[in-house]
C-alpha cells in the first residue's frame, strides 16, 4: 500500500492539475485580500468560494483522475495486490494533494498581512478544516461513481447532478418545504436537515464561529438555538459521516467491480 500511495502522490505532485489548483486559491484570495473591506467579509467571501469551487472541483478532477488511471488500476490488479490496498492509497493520495494545495493556495495571501485578532486565525482555521472535509467527502463521491459507471460521461454527469442538487437547490427544496408545511411545528425537525447536506453543514458551522446571524439563513438560526455550543462538534461529526458513507460505499463497489 505505501508503495502505491507514494506513487500516486509523486505523480500528482507533478500534475499541472494541483499547482493550477494551488494558485487558482491563491489568485482568489490574494484577490479577496485586495478589496475587501474588513476581516470579517474578507472569511466570509472566502467562505464562499470554499463553498462553490471545492465541492465541485474535487469531483470534476477525482473522476477524471480514477477515470484516467483506470488502465494502471487494472495493470496494479493483476500483480498480487489487495483491492483495499490500492483504493486506498490512491483515495488518500489524491486527497492528500489537493488538501495541501488548497490550504497552501489560501494561506500564501496572508504572508504579507499582519491580522491580530485571534478570533479571525480561529475562523480562518476552521474554514480551512471545512475546505478539507468537503475534498475527502467529494472525492469519496467521485471514487464511487467511478467505480460504478464504466462510462465517463455518465461518471461526470451522476457527479454533477449531485454537485447542483446539494449546492443549489437543496435549500430552494427546503424552503418550498418549509411554506407548505408551516402551519406544523416544524422548529425542531428543521435543524436536523441540515445534516442531510453536508455543504450547507459546512457553510452554517462557520458562519456560526463568525456570528453573523444574517447570512445564517432561517435553518441556520434554528441550528443555533437547537444546538448552542455544542453545535460545532455534531457538525464535525456530521462532516466525518458524510466522508465515511461514501468512501466506504465506494470501496464496496471497487470490491465487486469486474476490472
Amino acid at each position: 500500500m505505501k508503495q502505491v500511495f507514494r506513487y500516486e502522490l509523486f505523480n500528482l505532485l507533478r500534475s499541472k492539475w494541483i499547482v493550477g489548483f494551488a494558485l487558482l486559491f491563491w489568485l482568489l484570495t490574494e484577490g479577496i485580500l485586495q478589496f475587501g473591506s474588513s476581516p470579517s467579509k474578507l472569511l466570509v467571501s472566502l467562505l464562499h468560494l470554499t463553498i462553490l469551487l471545492l465541492p465541485l472541483f474535487s469531483l470534476v478532477m477525482s473522476l477524471t483522475s480514477f477515470y484516467n488511471s483506470r488502465e494502471f488500476l487494472e495493470l496494479l490488479l493483476v500483480h498480487p495486490v489487495k483491492r483495499y490496498e490500492v483504493f486506498f492509497a490512491k483515495y488518500f493520495a489524491f486527497t492528500l494533494a489537493f488538501i495541501g494545495a488548497f490550504i497552501v493556495g489560501v494561506l500564501l495571501p496572508f504572508t504579507h498581512i499582519t491580522i491580530l485578532e485571534p478570533k479571525f486565525w480561529k475562523t480562518l482555521f476552521l474554514i480551512l478544516v471545512i475546505g478539507s472535509f468537503f475534498i475527502l467527502i467529494f472525492t469519496a463521491f467521485a471514487f464511487a461513481f467511478a467505480s460504478y459507471f464504466e462510462d465517463k460521461a455518465k461518471g461526470l454527469g451522476f457527479a454533477l447532478v449531485l454537485w447542483f442538487f446539494l449546492a443549489l437547490l437543496y435549500d430552494g427544496i427546503l424552503l418550498i418545504g418549509i411554506f407548505v408545511f408551516r402551519d406544523y411545528p416544524y422548529e425542531k425537525v428543521l435543524p436536523f436537515f441540515i445534516f442531510l447536506n453536508p455543504i450547507d453543514l459546512g457553510r452554517v458551522t462557520a458562519l456560526l464561529q463568525l456570528d453573523i446571524s444574517a447570512l445564517m439563513g432561517y435553518t441556520g438560526a434554528l441550528f443555533r438555538q437547537y444546538f448552542g455550543g455544542t453545535g460545532l462538534l455534531y457538525s464535525l461529526l456530521g462532516l466525518l459521516t458524510w466522508t465515511l458513507l461514501p468512501l466506504l460505499t465506494g470501496f464496496w463497489i471497487f470490491q465487486k467491480k469486474d476490472f
